[in-house]
């Protein structure tokens, strides 16, 4: 990922998230942003989760690495997450958000 653009985050996740409230969490030192409304497709148990960061979003991290964990609960309050991964995040030149 890089700073003040509008990345699409691909997650897979081996389990079937349908009808679950997904959250997706980025966190980098004292930096977290949570999205709850990702896009998530389901393939033979299989969930592909998508979630598009804003400029502005982007732009809360710095060069280095985030981490990036999902969450889900279901309808009877039962939750699970993922275990915590890094994802590398690299070097911006033009540091403005774009209109």
């Amino acid at each position: 990922m890089i700073p003040y653009t509008t990345p699409t985050i691909t997650l897979t996740v081996d389990a079937d998230l349908t009808g679950m409230a997904v959250y997706v969490t980025l966190e980098q030192g004292e930096t977290a942003i949570t999205i709850d409304d990702a896009t998530v497709t389901v393939e033979d148990g299989t969930s592909t989760i998508e979630v598009t960061l804003s400029q502005t979003e982007t732009a809360a991290f710095s060069r280095g690495s985030c981490d990036v964990q999902v969450n889900w609960m279901d309808v009877t309050g039962k939750r699970t997450a993922t275990i915590v991964r890094s994802i590398p995040i690299g070097t911006q030149l033009l540091d403005s958000v774009l209109e």
